[in-house]
């Protein structure tokens, strides 16, 4: 057997010299320059790395649209108030600096609950005789703008913009009527039509949400007919004229909830509310529809379907809530949310009344 070839003798390494106090300066620089580059966002990494984009989404682009309209109507009602630049007696009367302030605690308040800084711009465009008109046009306008957005956002981003356009709402109408002009209407895209042969696939959420606002509508049927019973005249035909209109809807809402499979909810025999005065009467109504509120703002929040619904839902009530003596105006049907737009505390809670029983 032949022997193993025994491997080349190597030439001896060259003795290693220690480094000098240049060399270890400079690979303690290029050391230190590794954590910053990481620290910057590099990553050594091999091959292509794509590059994050941060894409808006639809409650992104919808926040944004209703920050930009308020903090629009907030210089707008700026300048018609007392600190308002040429605002004076002669171009902003009483009533509409009035109106003015409440336009500003609205938008302020708005702007907390959209997560924005409420800060109120630097300077305010001079008013002018008819700027209180054009302020309650634009505050319609941005109601609808509020309320085009619906289809595309989440459920709680549908809540709180169906809460902002009701509001937005209710005060195009009492700056309207500062200045003695008509109300102007809030612009609604039109509902489709509803098909022929196909109904809208039934969800629990949204089935749960129907029968709270049909139970809300069989409250408010009883309830005014207790309130028709202790006013008079003027005041009594309205409260009859709301009770038809409730009625309708309780009807509505039942053949809704049949068509999609669900046993309607029935009223109950009675309701705890009492109106042993005209006064009582009258807070009696007005807190039926700030339930009522809150529940078709619920609606929206969960069935995309029923939007378009809970909208009309919660602009009605809203304005008749307000027109029968309620306070709520900044954001109408969150009762989780304060006047001033920002949550309430921990532990506090909303009184219920009639209208917001299931």
């Amino acid at each position: 057997m032949p022997a193993l070839p025994r491997p080349a003798q190597r030439a001896p390494a060259p003795a290693r010299r220690a480094p000098d106090r240049r060399t270890v300066l400079a690979a303690l620089a290029v050391l230190a320059g590794a954590p910053l580059a990481a620290g910057c966002g590099v990553r050594w990494v091999s091959g292509t790395e794509p590059t994050p984009t941060a894409q808006p989404g639809p409650d992104d682009e919808a926040r944004e649209r209703a920050e930009d309209d308020a903090r629009d109507l907030l210089a707008r009602a700026l300048a018609l108030g007392p600190a308002g630049a040429g605002a004076t007696p002669a171009t902003a009367p009483a009533a509409v600096q009035q109106v003015a302030a409440s336009v500003v605690d609205a938008c302020t308040a708005h702007l907390r609950a959209l997560g924005a800084d409420p800060v109120a711009p630097a300077s305010a465009q001079p008013s002018a005789p008819g700027d209180a008109s054009a302020l309650a046009q634009e505050l319609a306008a941005a109601a609808g703008r509020a309320l085009d957005a619906l289809p595309g956002v989440g459920g709680g981003m549908a809540r709180l913009l169906c809460s902002v356009a009701a509001s937005r709402a209710l005060l195009a109408d009492a700056t309207a009527t500062a200045v003695g002009a008509p109300p102007p209407p809030v612009p609604l895209a039109p509902a489709p039509a509803p098909a022929a042969t196909a109904s809208p696939t039934p969800d629990a959420e949204g089935v749960a949400a129907l029968q709270a606002v049909l139970a809300g509508e069989h409250a408010a049927v009883w309830c005014y007919g207790l309130v028709a019973g202790r006013l008079a005249d003027e005041l009594r035909a309205r409260a009859l004229e709301a009770a038809g209109a409730h009625r309708a809807a309780r009807d509505d809402l039942t053949s809704t909830l049949r068509a999609r499979g669900a046993e309607p909810v029935g009223a109950r025999a009675a309701y705890d509310a009492a109106a042993p005065t005209a006064e009582a009467a009258r807070l009696l109504a007005a807190s039926v529809e700030e339930r009522l509120t809150a529940v078709y703002a619920d609606l929206a929040a969960a069935s995309r379907t029923d939007r378009d619904l809970a909208a009309a839902g919660v602009l009605r009530a809203a304005g008749a809530a307000r027109g029968w003596g309620g306070t709520t105006v900044n954001l109408p049907g969150l009762p989780a949310t304060g006047e001033d737009g920002l949550p309430l505390p921990t532990g506090t809670t909303t009184a219920t009344g009639p209208g917001r029983s299931a």
